[in-house]
């Protein structure tokens, strides 16, 4: 037994497996990169848009933009380009040219992209029946578009068109002189934006007639 054993024994004399060497990682071609940089920026400005809408927060950079877009209105596309400019000066001193271009190119793949991405939501969502809701739904909507603008001192009818997309205020020309128009028009579509839900953008048009009426007798 012990004979067959030595047999399967290694030698002590005999020389080490040799081991395959290790495949060294390649780097990635121009396309590759190109592939990478336009898939994930094109996912995440999806992400970015859906966060808009319902008004979420994230960390970094995006988190700060964010907070700029709801605190003031302003392009969250454009307010986080310009947040990470004073970014590259320092990724170009740690982390070399490389790095950095390819972060401002992402950046500003990430920006273009969620500017697009809004936009193209907010056109399928103007489609007529493509955000379907029930008709009291709608009713309810129309009616309380209509009431808001009401409300406004000045305002003496008004009406909502083209399935709540638009609204036709009229005002009293005696009380709402054509400077008090236009005010009027801003303050409705920014009460709008604060106050209601709503899919795509909604026009407001503020119009006051005067009219001259005699009689020839």
């Amino acid at each position: 037994m012990s004979a067959l054993l030595r047999l399967f024994r290694p030698s002590a004399s005999a020389p080490p497996l040799a081991r395959s060497p290790a495949a060294a990682p390649g780097r990635h071609k121009l396309h590759e990169d190109a592939q990478a940089l336009l898939t994930g920026t094109l996912f995440v400005a999806l992400g970015v848009v859906l966060f808009g809408h319902v008004g979420l927060l994230t960390g970094g950079t995006a988190g700060l933009a964010f907070l700029v877009h709801y605190a003031t209105g302003w392009s969250f596309s454009a307010v986080f380009f310009l947040i990470n400019l004073p970014f590259y000066a320092l990724a170009w001193r740690r982390m070399g040219a490389r790095f950095t271009v390819k972060t401002f190119v992402a950046v500003g793949l990430l920006s273009l992209l969620a500017h697009l991405v809004a936009a193209a939501d907010a056109v399928s969502g103007a489609r007529p029946g493509a955000r379907r809701e029930s008709l009291e739904q709608y009713i309810q909507r129309v009616r309380a578009l209509e009431d808001l603008a009401n409300s406004f001192k000045g305002v003496s009818q008004s009406f909502a068109l083209q399935a709540g997309r638009e609204v036709r205020i009229f005002v009293k020309p005696e009380e709402i002189d054509d400077l008090d128009s236009i005010r009027l028009a801003r303050d409705i579509a920014k009460n709008i934006e604060e106050t209601m839900r709503y899919p795509g953008q909604i026009k407001v048009t503020v119009i006051r007639e005067t009219r001259s009426i005699d009689y020839a007798k």
